[in-house]
């Protein structure tokens, strides 16, 4: 494949960052091999009789995955923005590109602001999506007995994830402590068309959410020492 961006300072305060990328993804070869005890010298389809192997005499040689190839590509800009010393702005969007799967347009975006001092917020929010694997696509239910299906017609998982955090550095050179760093944050993430495999095939299911939370405390001293907290929820 090949990449190239580029890095534009449209102003004082703006930078700009556009680019594009193209590849190939190939995927060939994929076999796998299976044996059964022979019958007096017989095997049944597909499998080989195998003279030399004192064990199990029938092997069989079937692929496992297709071969495939997928031609993939996309373009992006990204704006990064300080239009204030405290203020701190990020946007981007991605066109992706393939023949695999349908053209998708995704957002990005986020803000830092210095509330005071050392004090910080953050936000954050950004769309993504994964298209299905080549093994999804093509596995094959092989002589070995291989226990879930293909579905050719699986669509792109996407989603949609926001984020707000709050952090802060406080008690710096306090005695014999270096720092207090806090922080605190939650996310949220919607998904959709979540691959799975019920039944043993694979299938596109409906929504996913999950919520996340996180606490972290860390306490310094200039001796070397180091005190630690941290609390992590995830639904």
């Amino acid at each position: 494949g090949l990449a190239i961006d580029f890095d534009l300072e449209a102003t004082d305060w703006l930078t700009l960052i556009f680019g594009g990328e193209a590849f190939v993804d190939i995927n060939r070869g994929v076999y796998q091999n299976a044996w059964l005890p022979d019958q007096e010298g017989l095997c049944p389809d597909p499998f080989v009789f195998h003279e030399d192997d004192p064990h199990l005499r029938c092997k069989a040689e079937d692929t496992l995955v297709s071969d495939d190839m997928r031609i993939i590509g996309g373009l992006f800009l990204q704006g990064e923005a300080r239009p204030v010393d405290v203020l701190a702005l990020s946007a981007g969007v991605r066109l992706q590109l393939s023949d695999a799967y349908d053209p998708a347009v995704l957002g990005s975006g986020g803000l830092v602001w210095n509330i005071w001092d050392r004090i910080n917020l953050k936000a954050f929010y950004a769309s993504g999506m994964r298209p299905p694997s080549v093994t999804s696509t093509n596995v094959r239910t092989t002589v070995s007995g291989v226990s879930f299906s293909n579905n050719p017609n699986l669509t792109v998982e996407t989603s949609h994830s926001a984020e707000l955090e709050l952090n802060a550095m406080l008690a710096r050179d306090v005695g014999p402590v270096r720092d207090l760093y806090l922080r605190a944050n939650g996310a949220f993430t919607l998904m959709d068309n979540v691959i799975g495999r019920p039944g043993g095939r694979f299938e596109n299911s409906g929504q996913r959410h999950i919520w996340t939370a996180e606490a972290l405390a860390r306490l310094r001293f200039h001796d070397g020492h180091e005190i630690w907290g941290n609390y992590t929820f995830t639904k």
